[in-house]
């Protein structure tokens, strides 16, 4: 009974999120913080207890250890150096603390610890990554809805391929780590690159696909 309710839960919270984002998309920050804090949080508190009486010791052992910690807080360290030593000013700082929340921790919270952990109590590993990550890029889906016009001709199936790719990347480093800090380090490191990569190239290539 413990199993099937604590799957129940985590089934609940990964479908709670994509529908959500779609609910919430032209929301600003705060407000999604809002809606994830009284809707999601209460959720994810109780299927992360039921886990944690199921595999307590593998989940603790992931959230506590201390070289993907360092390998975490490292990463940010790195971030804000480069963000000081290139003069950007304090948005930056701002945006790097802010993705470390929103979406690194969440997503990886919620699709890889929640998905992983929920899933493979009934699933192989494999499996269960793929179905985490069809809802990752459920969860992103929202994008192409609200901003059809911005993805003409093979950037819509390109950008559904992408996501899902992403979301199969950070997942599985969950899987085989069985700590969300690899992918979090990943994640916030893939959004810091935004600042530096000039459009230009993308730009370029928009071009040449038709609409």
């Amino acid at each position: 009974m413990e199993k099937k309710g604590t799957f129940i839960f985590g089934i609940s919270i990964l479908t709670l999120s994509v529908l959500l984002n779609f609910l919430t998309y032209r929301y600003s920050n705060f407000g999604k913080y809002f809606f994830y804090i009284i809707l999601i949080e209460p959720l994810f508190s109780i299927t992360f207890l039921s886990l944690y009486g199921l595999n307590g010791k593998k989940i603790l052992r992931g959230l506590v250890s201390l070289k993907w910690i360092i390998l975490l807080v490292s990463a940010l360290f790195v971030w804000v150096y480069i963000i000081l030593v290139m003069n950007l000013g304090t948005a930056e700082v701002s945006y790097l603390m802010e993705s470390f929340y929103y979406p690194s921790f969440f997503e990886q919270t919620i699709f890889a610890l929640v998905g992983i952990e929920t899933l493979n109590l009934y699933f192989k590993r494999g499996t269960s990554i793929i179905i985490s990550a069809l809802f990752y890029e459920g969860y992103y889906f929202v994008v192409l809805i609200n901003a059809l016009p911005g993805f003409p001709g093979w950037y819509f199936p390109l950008f559904i391929l992408d996501s899902f790719a992403i979301g199969l990347i950070y997942i599985g480093l969950y899987a085989v780590s069985k700590s969300i800090y690899i992918s979090m380090t990943l994640q916030i490191s893939l959004l810091m690159m935004v600042i530096f990569i000039p459009p230009l190239p993308a730009a370029f290539f928009y071009t040449l696909v038709p609409s």
